[in-house]
């Protein structure tokens, strides 16, 4: 759910690690919902894409549960970045097990950004005989204080049969 990204790929041999926080709430509902944890990582592995992982997890479960891959691609860096990622997740709880894919095309400066965002669902759990696929499309915008180290506010908003609203923050150490 989380994105703790400008649209500007880090260069080619430098790195990126940090840790992010975020919770969720539905606006028609109004409870609570998912939060996640998140320990990061981007490595730029040429002038313009750079690698990105994440190990994430649900704070009321107290364990990591899930992994995250991507690879981004600078699009634009003139007069603003653009890139666009294609990720790649897997979480696993109990009997539950799901793989997503999340295009995302975000836009702005290395300072204040915003992108939109798909991700699409494949579940299954031992229980069903079937597989569940949903999908939720929605946006970021987030901003990046700092240089070597850096914090990243973020909300993303996702759409289902809720509005589902997730304001975060990540801290990151860029080498």
């Amino acid at each position: 759910m989380s994105t703790y990204q400008s649209p500007k790929i880090l260069e080619k041999g430098s790195g990126q690690i940090g840790f992010g926080i975020l919770a969720g709430v539905g606006i028609e509902n109004q409870e609570t919902g998912l939060g996640e944890i998140s320990l990061i990582g981007r490595y730029g592995i040429s002038e313009r894409m750079d690698v990105g992982a994440k190990l994430y997890g649900m704070p009321q479960l107290l364990e990591f549960h899930s992994f995250y891959g991507d690879l981004r691609h600078q699009i634009l860096t003139d007069p603003i970045y653009l890139s666009g990622s294609m990720g790649i997740s897997t979480f696993s709880v109990d009997d539950f097990r799901s793989i997503g894919l999340y295009p995302t095309v975000m836009a702005g400066t290395e300072r204040l950004y915003g992108g939109v965002k798909w991700i699409r669902l494949i579940s299954t759990s031992d229980q069903t005989e079937e597989s569940l696929g949903t999908h939720f499309p929605g946006f970021v915008a987030g901003a990046n204080f700092g240089g070597r180290i850096s914090v990243m506010p973020e909300v993303n908003i996702y759409f289902s049969e809720d509005i589902l609203v997730f304001p975060g923050v990540g801290l990151t150490y860029r080498f």
